[in-house]
């Protein structure tokens, strides 16, 4: 084995524990969003759990949903209060920080011209969408996209009553990979400390000596 695929062994392997430590602390929503009436009117997809009730109401992520006829539907932002955004994506895509600045959302409260989308979906389809919300319990966020806030994913379906939110997930912090209940890992401190140990390690091993200074 040489020097390389030493070092590259303890990299993997540093950083499946500290995935494996920061999973265990994970925070994920499972089922979070939903396509319901709010005020007793209306279909909205918001959210049910990663943004506590308040006053009958489920947060400030509220995206109207209004059949225009056929195969049409227009997704309109409502809650103005708290940023977030709605994008189209697929599974196995990460939605995470760079994802959200990096990509022109179908939805947006807070980017001008981008506060509507029509949709298209025939009778049995589904669709997926990711989301970011700017709400971090148990205040409002700042508006800005950091680690900080919501991110997630719904499978949308089409059914003989309307659109319904099917499987969905929320991460609360660093972000999620779409179709799954993973959240992003962050990667502790501690964990590169070990990682440079490791590396030092291995270039003792093969007799590598930092030079001196004279």
């Amino acid at each position: 084995m040489n020097i390389f695929t030493s070092l590259k062994t303890a990299a993997v392997a540093v950083m499946a524990h500290a995935c494996i430590f920061s999973s265990a602390a994970q925070g994920v929503y499972v089922n979070d969003a939903a396509v319901l009436p709010l005020f007793g009117m209306g279909s909205f997809l918001t959210l049910t759990k990663s943004v506590n009730p308040d006053q009958g109401r489920f947060g400030l992520f509220a995206i109207e949903i209004i059949s225009e006829g056929g195969a049409q539907f227009t997704f309109r932002s409502a809650g103005i209060a708290e940023a977030y955004e709605l994008f189209a994506v697929s599974p196995g895509m990460v939605i995470d920080p760079t994802f959200v600045t990096s990509t022109t959302p179908l939805i947006s409260n807070s980017r001008v011209g981008l506060d509507s989308s029509l949709q298209t979906f025939f009778p049995g389809q589904s669709r997926y969408y990711g989301y970011w919300d700017d709400h971090y319990p148990p205040s409002l966020g700042d508006g800005k996209v950091d680690a900080q806030d919501n991110f997630g994913w719904v499978l949308i379906t089409r059914t003989g009553s309307g659109l319904q939110a099917g499987i969905s997930a929320t991460a609360v912090g660093n972000g999620i990979i779409v179709g799954t209940f993973t959240r992003i890992p962050e990667v502790s401190p501690s964990a590169f400390a070990i990682l440079g140990l490791a590396v030092y390690l291995c270039l003792q091993r093969f007799g590598f000596r930092p030079a001196r200074w004279v």
